[in-house]
């Protein structure tokens, strides 16, 4: 057991540096620009969340026999919670938006709507779950959960909420750091990244038995769903076209996060497939 948890621990600290070393070397070291996704027309942003809640379902799908045993209530905790986290909006964005801008507060208040949909989507996931008995279910029910995410939840939420956060406006600030970011950005950057980090190993311990495969398949599976989840796997195919970037760059532009969620996938599944061997 000590054997294990210093295994585990090792792969939380190493998942982190390795994973966002390579955003921030891309970023910072190579001169890779950050995506501008302002411009992505409405079918590849849909089919990428579309994608991210199927994800999600799987997810659900693969941990069910382990969450099912909890009430509806905590589950849906669980799911947003695990969601939110490696979406890294539950902490992570809001606080490092402070961090650059010293805006503490608004950044907090400008994600409620964003989070209230995140749990709305947990629970709704639940209680789906009651009336799937077939893959195909899944997914069908995942696409339509996409659908009134993106043209019903969202858009009434954001209408709700508009007021209220322009009424909070007035504590936004503007950065007071710039690209390259120096250690009062970086430090933080790398110590609340262990929010998806956390996320990506609780994935792994609800689902890895009910991966088929060996374990560099399971590994691979798992990089993949995490990444799929967090929105970052197809991007680089769906969204720079779309980049007012050339080629090369826009495709940089895009794969950084792509090998970040990854890096995270894999590292922790493999962290976890080590210490379950010791």
């Amino acid at each position: 057991m000590v054997k294990k948890n210093i295994i585990l621990f090792l792969g939380f600290i190493v998942t982190i540096l390795i994973s966002l070393s390579i955003h921030i070397v891309m970023l910072q070291v190579i001169g890779v620009q950050y995506p501008d996704n302002s411009g992505i027309p409405l079918i590849p942003r849909l089919l990428n969340k579309w994608l991210s809640v199927l994800a999600l379902f799987v997810f659900y799908y693969l941990a069910k026999d382990k969450l099912s045993k909890k009430s509806i209530i905590m589950q849906t905790i669980i799911v947003f919670c695990l969601y939110a986290m490696v979406k890294e909006v539950l902490i992570r964005a809001n606080l490092m938006e402070g961090v650059v801008t010293t805006s503490w507060i608004f950044p907090f208040i400008k994600a409620i709507p964003q989070l209230l949909g995140y749990l709305i989507l947990a629970f709704t996931l639940v209680v789906s779950n009651f009336f799937i008995s077939k893959k195909w279910q899944l997914f069908s029910i995942s696409i339509l959960v996409a659908c009134l995410l993106q043209f019903v939840l969202e858009p009434q939420l954001n209408s709700i909420f508009s007021p209220i956060i322009n009424s909070y406006a007035y504590l936004a600030h503007d950065p007071i750091y710039e690209l390259p970011y120096n250690w009062h950005v970086l430090v933080p950057a790398y110590l609340t990244f262990a929010e998806p980090v956390i996320a990506a190993f609780v994935i792994v311990h609800y689902i890895w038995e009910k991966l088929n495969g060996k374990t560099w398949q399971k590994i691979i599976l798992v990089g993949i769903l995490i990444c799929l989840i967090k929105g970052m796997l197809l991007p680089v195919f769906l969204f720079t076209p779309y980049l007012k970037l050339n080629f090369i760059a826009a495709i940089a532009s895009e794969i950084q996060f792509t090998l970040e969620f990854l890096a995270v996938g894999i590292l922790t599944s493999f962290f976890w497939a080590w210490s379950k061997n010791k």
